[in-house]
C-alpha cells in the first residue's frame, strides 16, 4: 500500500471472533484502482502449498475464497464451469451460490467434485449437487439435517468442461435450491419453506449472500493455479471479497466453525470495493499465497 495513503481498520465481529481488517481508501472509491487483465491472472504465490499424496489423509483444513455481495436480491443466478481437479491426496473443491434471507435463513446450492466426507477422512468420486440451509440465529444446519452436514446427491449427467447454472429463488412460500447443466439439460433441485422472506439480503455477514469455492485438504495454505470463473448476467455494484482458512484437527461435526475453539480460524482477511463493469479487467486480492479476482460480472479463482 502506497504509505501515503490512509487506511481503514474494520473490527469484524464473525463467529465470536475479533478480527481487525486492513482496508486500503482505493477499495472504497477513494483512491486511484488498479486493474488487472483476466488473461494475465496468477492465483497462487510461490508460498502456497499442495498436499501431500496419501490414500489416508484427512482434510482437517477448509480454505474459502468468496465474493460477499453488498446488495440484496430477489433472485440469485451464476454459471460455472465443472472442471475436474483435486489436490494430491484426491480432494476437490466446492462451488457454491449463497443467499442469506431476510428472515434469517441461509440457502446453500453448489457444484462439487471429489468433495470431502463429513469426517473429513476421505472423499466422494466425481461431481455431486450439494445443498445445505441454516438458522442464521441458532448457528445450526436445519436442511437435510440439523446435525450439521450437508446433502450430495450424484450428477451421472455432468461432465467436465460442462456449464452449470447454481440458482436460488423464491416460490410459493419456498425457497427453490437449483443446479442445471447447460450443455447435456440435466437438473437437480429441492426446496425448503422460505418463512414469508421475499430477498436475498446482501451486507458484512459471516452468513452472507454470495458466492464462494471452498476447499478442504490436508495441508493449510492449498491452491492451484488453475482458473474456475463464476459468472452472471446481473452485476454486482460492490462487495467483500475475502480470503480465509479453517483448521478442524479434532473438532467434532457439530462443533466446526464454532468460536469456543480459538484455533479454528487461522486466517480471515478481505476488503470492501466496487467491481468495474467491463468485463476484460478485474480487481484483484491477494492473502498469503492466493488471489482471488472480481469484475461486476465475473468472479476469478481456482
Amino acid at each position: 500500500m502506497n504509505k501515503k495513503a490512509l487506511a481503514i481498520i474494520l473490527v469484524i465481529i464473525t463467529f465470536g471472533i475479533t478480527i481487525i481488517v486492513l482496508v486500503e481508501p482505493n477499495w472504497i472509491g477513494l483512491g486511484k484502482v488498479s486493474y488487472v487483465s483476466r488473461s494475465q491472472e496468477q492465483f497462487c504465490s510461490n508460498s502456497s502449498t499442495t498436499s501431500p499424496s496419501s490414500s489416508n489423509a484427512t482434510a482437517n483444513y477448509d480454505e474459502q475464497v468468496y465474493l460477499d455481495f453488498n446488495e440484496s436480491f430477489s433472485s440469485l443466478q451464476y454459471n460455472v464451469t465443472a472442471t475436474q481437479q483435486n489436490d494430491s491426496s484426491g480432494f476437490g473443491p466446492l462451488y457454491v451460490l449463497n443467499g442469506r434471507t431476510n428472515t434469517g435463513y441461509w440457502y446453500q446450492t453448489g457444484l462439487a467434485w471429489n468433495f470431502a466426507h463429513s469426517t473429513l477422512n476421505g472423499h466422494y468420486k466425481g461431481f455431486y449437487f450439494f445443498y445445505q440451509v441454516w438458522n442464521v440465529s441458532s448457528r445450526h444446519s436445519v436442511y437435510p439435517n440439523n446435525f450439521g452436514t450437508s446433502a450430495l446427491i450424484p450428477l451421472s449427467q455432468v461432465y467436465s468442461g460442462d456449464f452449470i447454472l447454481l440458482s436460488l429463488s423464491f416460490s410459493y412460500g419456498d425457497v427453490i435450491l437449483g443446479l442445471h447443466d447447460w450443455n447435456t439439460d440435466a437438473s437437480n433441485q429441492t426446496s425448503y419453506q422460505a418463512f414469508g422472506a421475499a430477498k436475498f439480503v446482501g451486507g458484512l455477514y459471516s452468513f452472507f449472500t454470495g458466492i464462494m469455492m471452498e476447499w478442504y485438504h490436508v495441508n493449510p495454505l492449498f491452491c492451484l493455479q488453475s482458473k474456475v470463473t463464476f459468472s452472471s448476467e446481473a452485476p454486482v455494484a460492490s462487495a467483500w471479497i475475502w480470503i480465509d482458512e479453517w483448521n478442524f484437527t479434532n473438532i467434532p461435526l457439530g462443533d466446526r466453525f464454532n468460536a469456543a475453539y480459538d484455533h479454528e480460524l487461522l486466517f480471515n482477511s478481505g476488503r470492501f470495493f466496487h467491481p468495474p463493469t467491463v468485463t476484460s479487467i478485474a480487481e484483484s486480492f491477494s492473502y498469503l499465497g492466493t488471489t482471488a479476482y472480481a469484475n461486476a460480472y465475473d468472479f476469478d479463482t481456482f
